[in-house]
């Protein structure tokens, strides 16, 4: 043991790759600067004859910053400096904590310094691998999925190997795990795979069903004046999950660029969402009859804990020039909604709304009959009986799924389901090189329930957030013609996809003897 002038000690460079750079914004690194201070530097620095700091990088960083340390105890190691290399530097930092980050790096270092090759079985290189996880308690499950979430950074955004270690530790911060950030990784690469694919691809347009791409504000505006009927649609909810690559100004990801996108709902306040969702709807309200309705499907946000109430902005963003009038909040009850955790300090959110606007309250159309005679219509949603006039509740509520109420009848141009079916569509999608990447789609209902109670056959329905074309299906069913339009390419062919199926197969789907539609 020796001691030395910190001044003549020099730090190595492999170490801050594979641990950090020392920060004070480092919780580790501050609480060990707070220890030299009261106590010193406990532990002698493990350095070279040519007192590079093989061990102990971080000390020496506390040290130069206290002005009452001058010397350093120090152990010297019989290593000249053209032989330093990363597995040396792991070697000599073998007491360090270390995060899952900076154990995964020592992983890939052991992994080269054996020459482990992938389908090769490497006992030697297996066995210090296994060492260093169990020293460090964690599973090689999760150093995978670190490994491989390093490998998307590098193959698809274009990272340096030591740029997608740092964005790991930046991305895993906090309570965030490895698997979330796998997960969205993997999300945005088959985004991206479904924007390559859609390019080029063709939009499903017949003489009844329309699909387009792009900015809604801008297509309405080639739609005649008073053509449309109704208007239903779902707008992306206020900070929300983004649905497509297609539309983003910056195609990148964590601190190489802020990722960006034209889309609804990623705006930076409220008063901006709503100022861009009525550039949209204002819009459609030049192209609505006397006769038409709008039902838009809404959810509330809360920003600090404090309910920014949405609805209700919506509402009087829509009504405040007096050429339309709100007519009526219809809940959507949800059995299963997003968790929030208790800490949030209010009751679990569990409906969302669906706003219905007229253009007119006197000459607005309401259908009284929409279901068939005789026909039970879910009983979850309607309220009367055969003697009394049957009409749909303001309120969705699914029940428990039981065998009976699998047999309830339906009404003639309804959907028998309540949840759309994932696993099919999933299925249809993947056959035409695309993911389903939306699994939490807008139930068959809501647009049923608003297009049976205010449209005839042959009406015109559009819906400016068209999405994966659930509103276009039910106009399809209800005989209605259709227009979508999504600023998503990627969902523009999707929605394609799928409408184009079930008109090609919507025989199969016709109703049966119990006056029931599978689908």
């Amino acid at each position: 043991m020796s001691e030395i002038d910190k001044h003549l000690l020099k730090p190595n460079s492999i170490t801050p790759q594979i641990y950090g750079e020392f920060s004070f914004t480092n919780y580790d690194d501050r609480m060990l600067y707070v220890s030299i201070v009261n106590v010193g530097i406990l532990e002698s620095l493990k350095v070279t004859r040519d007192n590079i700091v093989i061990s102990g990088n971080r000390r020496l960083q506390c040290a130069m910053l206290i002005d009452g340390i001058q010397q350093v105890q120090v152990e010297y190691i019989d290593i000249e400096e053209e032989n330093i290399d990363e597995y040396l530097v792991v070697n000599y930092n073998q007491q360090r904590v270390k995060d899952n980050i900076q154990v995964a790096i020592e992983y890939d270092i052991i992994s080269k310094k054996y020459k482990s090759v992938s389908g090769r079985k490497n006992e030697e290189c297996l066995e210090v691998r296994n060492e260093l996880l169990k020293a460090n308690n964690i599973s090689d499950s999760t150093i995978q999925r670190i490994r491989r979430s390093k490998k998307i950074l590098m193959d698809d955004y274009g990272y340096s190997k030591d740029e997608a270690w740092d964005e790991l530790r930046e991305m895993t911060k906090g309570k965030t795990s490895i698997n979330h950030v796998l997960d969205m990784l993997l999300e945005a690469k088959a985004e991206k795979q479904n924007d390559k694919k859609a390019k080029g691809m063709p939009l499903y347009n017949d003489n009844n069903i329309q699909i387009m791409h792009g900015d809604s504000s801008k297509h309405i505006k080639s739609i005649p004046d008073g053509s449309i009927d109704n208007c239903t649609t779902s707008p992306p909810y206020f900070s929300m999950k983004i649905y497509s690559e297609d539309g983003k100004v910056n195609k990148t990801i964590g601190r190489k660029g802020e990722e960006k996108t034209k889309q609804s709902g990623q705006e930076q306040s409220v008063d901006d969402y709503i100022n861009k969702l009525m550039n949209v709807f204002n819009e459609c309200k030049s192209k609505m009859k006397d006769s038409s309705s709008i039902f838009i499907n809404v959810m509330d946000a809360h920003i600090d804990g404090l309910p920014q109430r949405i609805p209700d902005k919506i509402i009087n963003a829509f009504t405040k020039k007096g050429d339309i009038v709100f007519n009526q909040y219809i809940y959507w009850y949800k059995r299963n909604p997003v968790y929030q955790s208790n800490g949030a300090k209010r009751f679990q959110p569990s409906l969302e709304y669906i706003l219905h606007f007229v253009i007119d309250p006197k000459k607005f159309k309401w259908r009284r009959n929409w279901f068939g005679k005789g026909d039970k219509f879910l009983a979850s949603l309607t309220y009367g009986s055969e003697k009394k006039e049957r009409v749909f509740r303001n309120m969705i509520i699914y029940p428990e799924m039981t065998e009976e109420s699998f047999e309830v009848g339906k009404a003639a141009g309804a959907i028998q389901t309540n949840v759309i079916n994932n696993s099919k569509l999933a299925k249809l999608l993947k056959e035409k090189g695309f993911k389903l990447q939306h699994n939490a789609l807008y139930p068959l209902e809501v647009p049923m329930m608003c297009i049976l109670s205010t449209t005839d056959k042959g009406d015109t329905i559009l819906d400016p957030y068209n999405g994966l074309g659930t509103t276009g299906i039910i106009a399809y069913v209800n005989e209605c013609k259709y227009l979508g339009i999504d600023i998503s390419k990627v969902y523009a062919v999707k929605s394609s996809i799928r409408i184009e199926d079930f008109v090609k197969n919507y025989s199969k789907y016709k109703l049966n003897n119990k006056n029931e539609i599978d689908f």
